[in-house]
């Protein structure tokens, strides 16, 4: 029997050091991350400045780029700069976290260059930064920066938040800045807020980024009042903003004021409405009205079919009862407008005997278009009914070929495997098409579609 070639720590390092040695430089000269990786080593035994020293040439050369990054190119800068942090954080700082935090600030500054030569439309690359900004906080809070540097430090990066990195660098740096720190930072903030509003006649990015500063304050130390005054007054109709306040106030044991201002920004449609229901269920709660409470969950999850809804109202019922309910609430999804939703909520509730009860009594109003819901649900049921898998997957194929969509092709053609797998099992279609008839009725009518009767006969 041959021997395992699987590679582990303990096979590798019976190779020897040498050995080891030429491959990790071999490698080194054609894989930049890994060099940088193995410098960083090499200086980790001169110390953390020297380490640091590595750091900050890599942060200079980066900073110095202006070459635009396309897509491909993104996961190497992610990694380089998450080298670049982790190094901060795990080799610098636990020596000299004063250290640490400068060389944070620095690589935070990165952040807009960055940004603006790369397109982080799926926060790859931000969300670097934003570890940052938490990494940040917890070195300041070993260094020996002064409150007011800190805060200083804290309000330039703010006033520089054009994408959204700082957004969380108050709460952060918080717990480090000190009565000394908040009071010059609140100065700030406040300057700044003041000036802006001077500046402008409507409510400008600089003044709506200034008053969400002076939230962020208030909310790090409590003040409920503070909060709810730095919003502007049309905030207040806001079912978001409202949900926000509310949430606070309740948590501050002032539930009937929560209650008041959610009645002033009651939901029109679907904006902030989950968000709105959740805070006034809470504030219910806590004044006792759990009537109300259920009602309003019961209504949310009959319009959302968020199954969160459903199990917190379950949950407040006595025994036997929430059995009953369950029965009616699975009852109602069945029956519910948005069949793709109603299949899901099923699926994972589970209920897999009525979700595949739904495929069968309503198959017509499946669209195979919602192959992200059909596909996995088919997955699902495939093992106790097979029928219903089936058709489910025949909704798929035929919104494929339908629609002509050739890159979706070698997944109709793993759909069309799977339903001959799966068609050994039936042993009754009752009123839907047995697999020949379906079979025969999609070669008739895309007889033409070449590339997919291809992809079928290779795939036998």
């Amino acid at each position: 029997m041959a021997s395992s070639r699987k590679l582990t720590a303990a096979k590798l390092a019976k190779l020897g050091a040498d050995a080891l040695a030429n491959v990790l430089a071999e490698e080194a000269s054609r894989n930049s991350t890994l060099k940088r990786q193995l410098t960083i080593m090499l200086a980790a035994d001169d110390g953390p400045e020297a380490v640091a020293r590595e750091v900050r040439k890599r942060i200079n050369t980066i900073a110095r780029s202006v070459s635009f990054v396309d897509w491909h190119k993104i996961p190497n800068l992610r990694r380089d700069l998450e080298l670049q942090r982790s190094v901060i954080v795990d080799q610098i700082a636990p020596a000299n976290p004063q250290l640490a935090i400068e060389l944070m600030w620095r690589f935070l500054d990165l952040s807009e260059p960055c940004m603006e030569r790369c397109d982080d439309s799926n926060g790859v690359i931000s969300g670097v930064f934003r570890n940052a900004v938490e990494s940040l906080g917890e070195i300041a809070a070993d260094a020996s920066t002064s409150p007011e540097t800190l805060a200083d430090a804290t309000y330039d990066r703010l006033q520089r938040n054009h994408y959204g990195i700082y957004d969380e660098l108050i709460y952060a740096t918080y717990p480090a800045l000190d009565k000394a720190g908040v009071k010059r930072l609140k100065e700030h903030v406040t300057t700044w807020y003041e000036d802006a509003r001077r500046a402008s006649t409507s409510r400008d990015f600089d003044t709506i980024k200034a008053e969400i500063c002076l939230q962020a304050l208030a909310d790090a130390e409590g003040d409920v009042d503070a909060y709810i005054n730095a919003h502007d007054e049309k905030s207040f109709h806001n079912p978001v903003f409202a949900a926000r306040i509310a949430n606070r106030l309740t948590a501050a044991g002032r539930a009937e004021e929560a209650l008041a201002h959610l009645e002033n920004a009651i939901p029109e449609r679907d904006f902030g409405l989950i968000e709105w229901n959740d805070a006034k269920i809470v504030a219910l709660l806590a004044i006792g009205n759990t009537q109300a409470a259920q009602e309003r969950r019961w209504q949310m999850f009959q319009r959302t079919l968020d199954d969160r809804y459903l199990r917190d109202y379950l949950r407040v019922l006595p025994d036997f009862d929430d059995v009953e309910a369950e029965d009616r609430a699975l009852t109602w999804v069945e029956n519910a407008g948005d069949i793709h939703r109603a299949l899901a909520f099923l699926t994972y509730w589970p209920a897999l005997d009525r979700a595949s009860r739904l495929v069968l009594n309503r198959f017509s109003e499946m669209d195979g278009n919602a192959y992200y819901i059909l596909s996995p649900v088919a997955e699902n049921l495939e093992g106790k009914y097979p029928l219903s898998a089936v058709l489910l997957r025949r909704a798929l194929i035929e919104a494929t070929l339908n629609g002509a969509k050739s890159k979706r092709y070698k997944h109709a053609v793993r759909h069309m495997l799977e339903i001959e797998s799966l068609d050994r099992q039936i042993a009754d279609y009752g009123d839907h098409e047995p697999n020949d008839a379906f079979v025969s009725r999609l070669e008739q009518k895309h007889s033409r579609k070449h590339g997919f009767w291809g992809l079928l006969d290779r795939a036998k």
